[in-house]
């Protein structure tokens, strides 16, 4: 097989010429001649394009010897053949015909559906039969019907027109049928459905219509080539007639054209449970498993959710997290057995292979913690992101600009008492050289005390383009780094050119600063020496000439200090705005991260913040530490982050007190901003979570977000459900669950417990696997077992493995068909 428990097929096949059937328009009694060397071509030419199971559809006719010696010789390749016809359903009035293609089943009497064709034909003295007979010849026998959807349709000549969607009045009466036989389509493309459709919806009632949208169609070959089928169907199950009877009742979960086949490439193929001991509390089992859905079945303590727990912790060394049962007896019952885990390619499979496990949780306890959550948890237990970066970045820019501004503030009042006392000694000392007059034989020499400030900030520049360099070179070999690591050297060469031309800027730079600096060093050297020479001078003219030029140095100097501070000051005031927030710039900062399913609504913003709050909006500032303000010292009940008059008022109080750290807001989004959340429901609106109910909660969960966290561990994933039906409603098991377990297993395996026949019948388990456990109540020791279940398989006593299901999921057959009774006579029109 091309891909792993799936047979294609091909079940609409002329084979043995043109002579061995009978068209519409040739003799009723045509005499037949079967090519054998056509059939030959035809088996070898399925054999080519991997085809496991052909049906025998010649017009008309049905030769069982034909048919046997076809199907010997198709054995030869390993592809089976079963009996089958194409027929020509007549209208009412004899004028139109549908092709319909009967399959039966090869163990029923095809000796006896071959002489009724054939009768009902002879008796018709023309190559169709009658709808009534069509009914007389299927009610004798196992059969799956196939009419022709689109296929064979022929507008220009509607005499010739073979499609239902000419031939309603025959369709309709077919599908009237699927209660009792299994019915599909045929056509060549997936899509010539719902043009089948648009055909059709103003022919059929809403019941005929429902039945065309739940139906799948097939492709065959028909006359042509295998090669030529563009999309070929697929059974997921073997290749004999009872593996497609079934796949026909399913329909979508059996029944896949080509390009629906997934290959995963990693799933447990075999489990085999291997006795360490003489008498073990599991039994020695071989359990072969679908890469599709496997359902472990079985009383409660049988071992289900042990053998689920076996899975995970031989393929990861942890348990189950989501359980219905204590897991903590199981290493006890471990300790008896050997687990062996085979891949699809029979390798042996280990903790150390890197499987990945996702566990799906009990939805019913899913829902029931969202419901008792806040709004945060909330979105975490839903596994919803709130994007809210932007946010924070607004909130971080907001507490650097209130620091910058605290600290600028304080700046300022440093500098202007650093102002204030040079003033104060500025007048000092010219009142002291108004009273003191100098002596006319001295020499008044004063150094620059501009040169010297330049100086001094020349010294600052150095250092700060050394610091500048020393980042610069970090920057470049992290640079370089990133750049192998993403392009591997693709940039290199470029950065490198990058880096040698700023460095050249920055060197030059280094150089101008340095040679001004000892140009001004040279300077101030001078001055300070020639300075020194006339103090000594002076000072032998008596200490008060000594002590009035060193005031009129001071002078200078507190001069040009006062001068620098007003310069300072006047900067930093202009760049010292009082800091508040725009409310507006917020409402854009928040997003969900997967707004495909959700929608995050912001209501409002509110940045006024009451006093009893300040501690924890302004956590790292105001408190009770010694390094915070305390409450008390604010005087007002409520601070509006966003009124700068307000704000000024708020912030004077951190300048007051000097505070010197850094200012850091709370930013938690909940604390400013009132939001709603939305997610979309089962009517594909979007509606308030706080609003839904447990059971749009649980679809939602279901159909949308479950996905996200499943698509998150890639294909190399195994998906275990324990129990996941615990407690939930039989129409959203069947409408939601079921639907979601489908889609699951088309991509990944999926193994589930559980007591539900909707999800071991309905949703179409591959396997079944049962788990027994017959101890005794007075040893209470473990005897448990397990074994393959399934209702199509290499089994013989088929009707007995279908009765086990039965009765482990719905008690019995007989209880099934005592339900069916009661609902379909309550439901009997003609009751009175």
């Amino acid at each position: 097989m091309k891909y792993n428990e799936f047979s294609k097929i091909s079940i609409h096949n002329h084979i043995g010429g043109k002579d061995s059937e009978r068209k519409i328009n040739e003799s009723y009694d045509k005499n037949l001649f079967f090519n054998y060397d056509d059939a030959i071509s035809v088996i070898k030419d399925a054999n080519d394009n991997d085809y496991n199971l052909l049906a025998i559809t010649n017009s008309n006719v049905f030769n069982v010897v034909d048919y046997l010696a076809t199907k010997i010789f198709a054995e030869y390749y390993n592809i089976n053949v079963i009996p089958g016809i194409e027929l020509n359903i007549s209208n009412d009035a004899h004028d139109k015909f549908l092709h319909v293609i009967i399959i039966v089943n090869p163990k029923s009497n095809i000796y006896e559906f071959s002489a009724n064709v054939n009768k009902y034909i002879s008796l018709n003295t023309k190559n169709y039969i009658t709808v009534d007979q069509l009914v007389e010849i299927v009610l004798k026998h196992k059969v799956i019907i196939i009419p022709h959807g689109l296929k064979q349709s022929n507008e220009k000549k509607p005499s010739q027109d073979r499609s239902s969607a000419a031939n309603v009045q025959q369709f309709k009466e077919i599908i009237c049928m699927d209660d009792a036989i299994p019915i599909v389509m045929e056509d060549s493309k997936k899509y010539h459905k719902e043009t089948l459709k648009i055909k059709l919806r103003e022919k059929l009632d809403e019941k005929e219509m429902y039945w065309v949208d739940e139906s799948v169609s097939i492709s065959s070959a028909d006359r042509r080539k295998f090669n030529k089928i563009d999309s070929p169907t697929y059974i997921w199950a073997g290749s004999t007639f009872d593996d497609l009877y079934f796949s026909v009742l399913m329909k979508y979960t059996r029944i896949k054209r080509e390009e629906d086949i997934i290959t995963k490439p990693s799933y447990i193929s075999k489990i085999e449970i291997i006795p360490k001991v003489s008498n073990p509390q599991i039994t020695e089992s071989t359990i072969d498993c679908s890469h599709g859905l496997n359902s472990i079945i079985g009383k409660s303590g049988s071992g289900k959710t042990l053998l689920l727990n076996a899975i995970k912790y031989n393929l990861t060394g942890e348990n189950l997290i989501c359980r219905t049962s204590s897991i903590s007896y199981y290493e006890n019952v471990y300790k008896d057995v050997v687990f062996k885990f085979y891949d699809s390619f029979g390798n042996l499979i280990t903790d150390t292979s890197n499987w990945k496990i996702f566990e799906g949780e009990n939805l019913y306890n899913k829902i029931l913690q969202v419901y008792s959550s806040d709004k945060t948890r909330l979105i975490d237990e839903l596994n919803l992101k709130i994007n809210d970066y932007n946010f924070k970045l607004e909130i971080h820019n907001f507490s650097q600009n209130i620091s910058n501004y605290i600290s600028n503030k304080n700046k300022i009042k440093f500098i202007k008492q650093n102002i204030d006392n040079n003033l104060i000694s500025l007048l000092n000392n010219i009142k002291f050289l108004k009273d003191n007059k100098k002596n006319d034989n001295s020499i008044t020499y004063l150094v620059n005390s501009e040169i010297e400030n330049t100086y001094s900030k020349l010294i600052r520049q150095v250092e700060e383009i050394n610091s500048d360099i020393r980042l610069f070179d970090k920057l470049f070999v992290d640079l370089k780094k990133i750049s192998k690591k993403y392009s591997e050297n693709l940039y290199i060469e470029e950065i490198s050119n990058l880096e040698k031309k700023l460095r050249e800027k920055i060197d030059n730079k280094f150089k101008i600063v340095n040679i001004e600096k000892l140009k001004l060093k040279k300077k101030l050297l001078i001055q300070s020496n020639l300075y020194n020479i006339i103090k000594s001078y002076n000072s032998v003219l008596g200490r008060k000439i000594a002590i009035i030029i060193t005031k009129q140095q001071q002078n200078l100097k507190l001069i040009e200090d006062i001068k620098n501070d007003i310069s300072e000051l006047v900067q930093i005031r202009l760049k010292t705005d009082v800091p508040f927030l725009d409310s507006k710039k917020f409402k854009a900062c928040l997003s969900l991260s997967n707004d495909t399913y959700s929608k995050l609504i912001i209501k409002k913003t509110n940045f006024i913040i009451d006093k009893d709050k300040f501690t924890k909006i302004f956590e790292s500032s105001i408190g009770q530490s010694r390094n915070k303000i305390k409450l008390s010292e604010f005087k007002f009940e409520k601070i509006n982050l966003c009124n700068m008059k307000q704000m000024e008022e708020f912030l004077q109080v951190f300048i007051d007190n000097d505070y010197d750290n850094q200012v850091i807001l709370n930013n938690d989004y909940n604390n400013y901003i009132d939001y709603e959340l939305q997610l979309k429901n089962s009517l594909n609106d979007f509606e308030n979570i706080e609003t839904m109910s447990a059971g749009e909660l649980s679809k939602t969960y279901i159909n949308n977000l479950l996905d996200s966290n499943i698509k998150k561990d890639g294909s190399n994933l195994i998906i275990l459900f324990d129990q996941p039906d615990g407690s939930l409603e039989k129409k959203f098991i069947l409408n939601e669950l079921v639907k979601k377990i489908d889609e699951l297993r088309l991509d990944y395996q999926v193994f589930i417990t559980t007591h539900e026949p909707l999800l071991v019948v309905n949703a179409d388990s591959n396997r079944i696997i049962e788990a027994t456990n017959n101890k005794s109540a007075i040893s209470a020791k473990n005897k448990i077992s397990y074994r393959n279940l399934a209702f199509v398989d290499k089994y013989d006593n088929k009707e007995k493995m279908i009765n086990d299901i039965a009765e482990l999921v719905d008690g019995s057959y007989d209880a099934i068909r005592s339900r069916t009774k009661i609902y379909g006579g309550m439901l009997n029109e003609n009751c009175n």
